[in-house]
């Protein structure tokens, strides 16, 4: 898969940076402009907006600091990693091009 568009936008708590392949959405990550962390609500607000209507999140186990979740679906991950100022949603089978 090559990458065919990516941007960022503005969004209520940041920005959001929308990763594109083959016109289709594979991963969306959240900051804030100014790098600080993001609080639990906000990151409850981005699974809550990230669940397709009747499905739910699942915590899955934290790795080395690292939070992450699962939808029950099946066809959406999400992470937090440890440093606390990074967070995305993405098809469970992306992976970052080289």
């Amino acid at each position: 898969m090559q990458p065919i568009d990516s941007y960022r936008e503005k969004a209520f708590f940041g920005y959001r940076l929308i990763e594109l392949f083959d016109g289709v959405s594979k991963r969306e990550g959240f900051a804030r402009p100014d790098k600080s962390n993001l609080s639990s609500d906000a990151v409850q607000q981005i699974l809550v907006l990230s669940a397709v209507e009747g499905t739910k999140w699942r915590d899955l186990p934290p790795k080395e600091g690292d939070r992450f979740w699962s939808r029950s679906d099946g066809n959406a991950l999400a992470g937090f990693p440890a440093q606390g100022n990074f967070f995305f949603v993405q098809d469970p089978n992306f992976v970052q091009p080289p």
